[in-house]
């Protein structure tokens, strides 16, 4: 049977901080090593056996990145995987809603598993998306109209049945809306969001801490072994400068 998990497989080093239950800014107390001024502060007490431990397992061990896949746009794996090109991949609701809305062969299939966790605890990053209305629009009052009458309980439930797992709870109360034991699949998908973290945890989340997201760093990591041909210490040393001078930056803005 082919089975979707979600796991450190597809992602590499990017997944290592929740398949190691640690975090690449942390020291050995699991406290931010990150200042409260943002200036750099990364020490020398990163996990580097976690994470190295990762891409050897990985990489080495198992070969199990597909030829070609750094060149990957955001599709691509939700492509590789409906045409049969993936047994395991790392990501969100959307591909299991793809195959659900098109009937897909695979969707019966197909295993929604929880991200590994580690000896620090299990933890998945968040991706929140959100309602905002501008400060200086011309029909405010209308948009705030707008984001109650989406948040109304029986309209947002409508909006959580046909997003086929892709609407995740916000508040713990809509955890117990019957939808979410519709799907033996749901039950991965709302675990990972009750146990997600923000950008930056263990520490603060930053402008500093949203770039290092933002630029990839984490996943340019994982790219320089498998296609740089690059050690995994080597990558490690090297994301970890690249961290280091955008805190730097950004604690002097």
């Amino acid at each position: 049977m082919t089975k979707l998990a979600f796991s450190v497989a597809a992602m590499l080093l990017a997944s290592s901080a929740a398949f190691a239950g640690s975090d690449h800014f942390s020291n050995k107390a699991n406290q931010p090593s990150v200042d409260t001024n943002a200036t750099a502060s990364i020490h020398n007490k990163v996990d580097t056996k976690v994470k190295t431990g990762a891409a050897n397992y990985s990489v080495k061990k198992h070969g199990i990145q597909p030829p070609g896949v750094m060149g990957w746009t955001d599709v691509s794996n939700n492509e590789a995987y409906m045409a049969g090109k993936l047994v395991t991949t790392n990501n969100g609701a959307s591909l299991y809603y793809a195959m659900v809305s098109k009937k897909h062969e695979l969707a019966p299939k197909t295993l929604c598993a929880l991200t590994p966790g580690g000896p620090a605890g299990s933890f998945v990053g968040s991706s929140c998306y959100n309602w905002a209305v501008f400060q200086k629009t011309k029909n405010a009052e209308l948009c705030e109209d707008l984001i109650r009458y989406l948040e109304d309980e029986k309209r947002f439930a409508e909006y959580t049945q046909v997003s086929v797992g892709q609407a995740g709870p916000v508040y713990k109360g809509r955890v117990d809306n019957p939808y979410w034991k519709s799907d033996p699949n749901f039950d991965a998908m709302v675990q990972n969001i009750l146990r997600s973290v923000n950008i930056g945890y263990p520490g603060p989340m930053t402008p500093a801490a949203a770039e290092v997201q933002g630029q990839k760093i984490l996943t340019d990591m994982a790219g320089r072994v498998v296609v740089g041909g690059l050690t995994p210490e080597a990558a490690l040393k090297e994301a970890h400068a690249r961290i280091e001078e955008i805190y730097k930056i950004r604690g002097k803005a």
